[in-house]
């Protein structure tokens, strides 16, 4: 659960010499809802979530909904979503696994297009569904997370096409700051103990440093007064409520761009540190004593993961 006013940034240059940029947003701490924007401006599409976490526990599994607003755009056209709910199954007894049980719909807002996605029985990414023309069906899909088939509504299954292969995809490098270069609410900057103990399996550790984020942040609220309501920096409310899904139009996204000064040919000086300005060296963490070598080898070891 991300601390109230969490941020991350990140970018990735694509083939076409677009970019894709990506920003999200910790805006409400009870209930946690976290509020998402992606944009490619050559390619004329966005993205905008505002995901709110709502979990109930059952006698062997953890029930999980995603109530929100999600929402796509491309070009002119907009597309909005619903998420299937979560299952997490044997937690006390049986094999442990995740599954779907509920249904995915997608709704073209200025078209009678939907498509109606329905995930099998015990399975986390093995799927059915139709799509729609108003009322008719004109396609049915079927498959799986990493792959997805078509095929027209008179057609045989064996007729199927494929319309998504994952494994025929390219994963693009991401851009981010080092953490020495982020601010004090970045993700990667708030968690940079924590996650550092994780990767080198010190569990004490990554417990205490975990704690060390969540008791200065209850600090910080005890301080607050009673009547104060977190204002989300890069995100607007809508209709009144907690979710904040729109992206606000006065912020350009390519400020938070991070090019490093080395040539683009040597990627490896982006992910090296100066341990000098370490966040792990700043006011917030003064009560730490690790070493100075300890410390570059906790921002390498994070950067690295780039």
């Amino acid at each position: 659960n991300p601390i109230l006013g969490e941020e991350i940034h990140a970018h990735w240059d694509l083939a076409d010499g677009s970019t894709l940029r990506f920003a999200a947003e910790q805006v409400s701490h009870h209930p946690p809802i976290s509020s998402c924007y992606a944009e490619n401006k050559k390619q004329k599409f966005k993205v905008e979530v505002s995901m709110q976490y709502e979990n109930k526990l059952g006698w062997n599994a953890m029930y999980i909904s995603f109530p929100g607003t999600y929402k796509v755009h491309v070009d002119k056209d907009s597309y909005s979503f619903k998420f299937a709910d979560m299952a997490m199954r044997g937690l006390y007894y049986g094999k442990s696994h995740l599954e779907f049980y509920d249904k995915s719909i997608i709704t073209a807002n200025n078209q009678a297009y939907k498509a109606v996605i329905e995930y099998k029985n015990h399975s986390y990414s093995e799927f059915k569904g139709k799509i729609f023309d108003g009322k008719k069906v004109v396609y049915n899909i079927f498959g799986n997370i990493n792959n997805v088939k078509i095929h027209g509504a008179s057609e045989k299954r064996s007729k199927a096409t494929t319309f998504y292969d994952i494994s025929k995809e390219v994963q693009l490098p991401i851009h981010m700051k080092p953490v020495h270069l982020q601010a004090k609410n970045e993700s990667r900057r708030v968690w940079h103990h924590a996650i550092y103990a994780l990767k080198t399996g010190d569990w004490e550790t990554a417990n205490v440093e975990k704690s060390k984020v969540e008791d200065r942040q209850r600090g910080i609220a005890k301080n607050k007064l009673s009547s104060y309501k977190y204002e989300a920096k890069m995100f607007a409310h809508v209709d009144k409520t907690n979710i904040c899904a729109d992206f606000k139009k006065d912020i350009d996204m390519s400020k938070f761009d991070y090019i490093p000064n080395a040539k683009k040919s040597d990627s490896s000086q982006e992910n090296k540190v100066d341990d000098s300005k370490s966040p792990i060296d700043d006011d917030d963490n003064k009560e730490e004593d690790d070493s100075k070598s300890s410390e570059t080898s906790k921002d390498e070891v994070e950067d690295s993961e780039e």
